[in-house]
């Protein structure tokens, strides 16, 4: 039987966390905790789907509408977007997915199991397309983020992709490995939840109308440009 794996690592923020939507440079690196994904042929017309970490099971259709589409439904979602490909399912897979990140723990579990999953997808249904590291952060960020409409950048997913450490461009959306920095960090999960979405779209409200509130009393305002010595003559004329 024909079997498939794909896996992906989470990542932690190094610099510039809640920066990449605001066209501002990121530091971050993965982490050696990976989702892992599992796929074997079943014979069927539709995936089965085995979430252990969630205690979850589910059955799929190989073709879903597009306003099946649910919020955090990251799995139909990465359907659509293949689909977008002209690329369409025609055989099931009995498919488990699981997790050494932390859920909901502040280390992108939502986007290393989006990557895992288009990684399948494509690998399963069209594995001669040319699915390099650029094409799957765009894949994996327009499924999880531009599908359901939420805040966030490529941050996440790019780091997941490129993995090590790296430096992002977020104007142009370029990577910058950072191989020679020897980074020995330890991770410590608290076990509590945290809701990322509900905070990144707050943060991302709050800073937006912050900059608004900036630009509107200073006409010459541009958070690119904006340095210790700036910030000092900011503060003094609030």
């Amino acid at each position: 039987m024909y079997k498939i794996t794909s896996t992906a690592p989470g990542r932690i923020c190094l610099f510039g966390d809640h920066q990449d939507y605001l066209k501002l440079p990121i530091i971050a690196c993965a982490i050696n905790r990976y989702i892992k994904l599992d796929a074997i042929e079943n014979g069927n017309d539709f995936f089965e789907i085995y979430l252990p970490d969630l205690n979850d099971k589910l059955n799929l259709p190989l073709i879903i509408d597009k306003y099946d589409i649910v919020k955090n439904d990251f799995l139909r979602s990465g359907l659509k977007v293949v689909y977008d490909l002209g690329i369409k399912p025609n055989k099931g897979f009995s498919v488990t997915i699981n997790s050494k990140i932390p859920i909901n723990g502040g280390l992108s579990s939502s986007s290393a199991f989006t990557i895992v999953w288009i990684n399948f997808l494509i690998s399963a249904y069209a594995p001669d397309y040319d699915l390099d590291s650029s094409r799957l952060v765009n894949l994996a960020y327009n499924a999880e983020v531009k599908e359901h409409n939420s805040s966030g950048g490529k941050m996440d997913h790019n780091t997941i992709v490129f993995g090590n450490t790296i430096y992002l461009d977020t104007k142009s959306n370029k990577v910058f490995p950072l191989k020679k920095i020897g980074l020995e960090l330890v991770v410590g999960v608290s076990g509590q939840k945290k809701n990322t979405l509900s905070t990144i779209s707050h943060i991302k409200d709050k800073t937006e109308k912050s900059l608004k509130s900036l630009k509107n009393k200073f006409t010459n305002f541009n958070i690119n440009d904006v340095n210790e010595e700036s910030i000092e003559k900011i503060i003094q004329m609030v």
